[in-house]
């Protein structure tokens, strides 16, 4: 079997599980269970129900370009696609095929990563990889609710694989005709973030600048041969270009941190007693700094337990910047392990689910530290997800909501796990993983050990 083959091979065969998991579920189980009024629908989440009642209501609104212009810069985007399947008169279930297109050409960026890490000789370890990578995507609870239901989280995935991809991975680019559709696939992506989950791409761009700074500060980053600031000057670029258009055309809602800080939480802090009760010490700077941090926990707190949250990490609200510091530090340390309480009791079978798949996540990313040739990028990466997880656990101390942005993360950082895994696999027994002769044995599959398979059901 040629190795061109395999992605092939690999793509119909997910796409085919895929579509017979969202068939059953729309068409079989969800309807039977009764989990709420909307089940009939094939809707598990209540979210799910929500962009459904929005697309019938742009679909009754009659809109004009502009108008169907402006969702696609609305933080709720991805129901424009719902609004066009309900306009033939069809299933919501088909929307479930926008979500597999999108998990496969996720997956066919990650066969691209594992095809560039590990060498073309080493044709077990990447049919291990991939084969790995493929049942994470399909079986993981977590993707497996993102790509069966109706919501955006499937296009951020991609978004945020194909930015980590571009910028981990990819060795060179031009504006030139054959990397023009790289460029316009960098475009859509950084434009999703903005518009839906701005606080990543936008702490993303910060962060990398601040590494930049330090490194014309050490004299240790040389801008003639730095595709590391190309690649950051072009991202920053693609990011205000979608946000010069949004402000120019007026369009959409999406809630960045100002925005969401003023137009949210500052109403409700002036406008509602129980919020007006907020106190915050300003004797300094770092006062000031933390005061509109501490305002949005404080917010997010309180509304979470007047809508009876129960999965409230912490409760505490600062009122000072040392103070902040120490819940921050709590936060930081929840955010890696939790949900870790696998052995308390009365929890749910959904607890004890995001316990197992968080441990598996933390299984496969730990391998990045144990590596013998760590890759920096790769660290960086980590640092920057371990930072920005902690920040929105402290802002919104809920574990249902942190933990479904959580997933987010590590579903990208688990494929440089599974790779670095197999390499540590190699390293301690180089007879499990046979090297083939690339001459005599070119694109030739059929000497694959049989110890493939045995290593690929252990991992099942």
């Amino acid at each position: 079997m040629s190795l061109k083959n395999v992605n092939l091979i690999f793509v119909l065969l997910i796409f085919v599980i895929l579509f017979i998991i969202n068939y059953l579920l729309y068409y079989h189980l969800v309807p039977n269970l009764n989990l709420n009024s909307f089940s009939s629908l094939g809707f598990i989440s209540n979210d799910s129900f929500v962009f459904h009642t929005l697309s019938l209501k742009y679909l009754e609104s009659n809109l004009s370009l502009l108008q169907f212009l402006r969702i696609f810069y609305d933080v709720n985007f991805h129901t424009i696609f719902l609004s066009i399947i309900y306009f033939f008169s069809i299933s919501p279930f088909f929307y479930t095929l926008i979500n597999i297109l999108l998990v496969i050409l996720c997956i066919s960026i990650a066969f691209k990563i594992i095809d560039e890490k590990i060498d073309s000789k080493n044709k077990n370890q990447i049919f291990i990889a991939k084969s790995s990578f493929t049942l994470l995507t399909i079986f993981l609870p977590s993707n497996f609710f993102f790509y069966s239901q109706i919501g955006k989280e499937c296009f951020v995935i991609l978004s945020l694989f194909y930015l980590i991809k571009f910028f981990l991975i990819d060795k060179s680019f031009r504006f030139e005709k054959k990397y023009i559709k790289n460029i316009i696939f960098l475009f859509f992506s950084i434009h999703v973030l903005v518009v839906s989950k701005d606080y990543i791409i936008f702490s993303f761009i910060i962060c990398s600048w601040v590494l930049i700074l330090l490194g014309i500060f050490t004299k240790s980053l040389n801008f003639k041969d730095s595709i590391f600031f190309d690649k950051i000057l072009l991202i920053s670029s693609l990011s205000i270009l979608v946000i010069v258009l949004k402000f120019i055309l007026q369009l959409g809602n999406a809630a960045n941190f100002i925005d969401y800080y003023n137009n949210v939480v500052s109403i409700n802090l002036d406008q509602n007693d129980l919020y007006s009760n907020f106190t915050y010490e300003n004797k300094h700077i770092f006062d000031k700094f933390s005061e509109p941090f501490n305002k949005i926990r404080y917010f997010l707190v309180n509304y979470s337990i007047l809508n009876g949250a129960n999965s409230l990490v912490s409760t505490e609200i600062p009122i000072n910047f040392n103070q902040t510091v120490l819940v921050y530090l709590k936060s930081l340390f929840f955010s890696l392990i939790y949900p870790a309480n696998y052995l308390a009791n009365d929890l749910s079978l959904l607890n004890k689910i995001a316990i197992s798949e968080n441990l598996i996540y933390l299984i496969l990313i730990f391998s990045i530290f144990l590596i013998k040739n760590r890759n920096n990028k790769e660290l960086l990466l980590i640092a920057f997800y371990i930072f920005i997880l902690s920040v929105i656990l402290y802002l919104n101390p809920n574990i249902g909501s942190f933990y479904k942005q959580k997933s987010l993360f590590l579903y990208t950082a688990a494929i440089y796990g599974i790779i670095n895994w197999v390499k540590i696999f190699q390293y301690i027994n180089k007879n499990i993983f046979i090297l083939i002769d690339n001459k005599n044995n070119k694109n030739d599959l059929s000497l694959l050990s049989s110890n493939s398979f045995k290593i690929l059901i252990l991992i099942v």
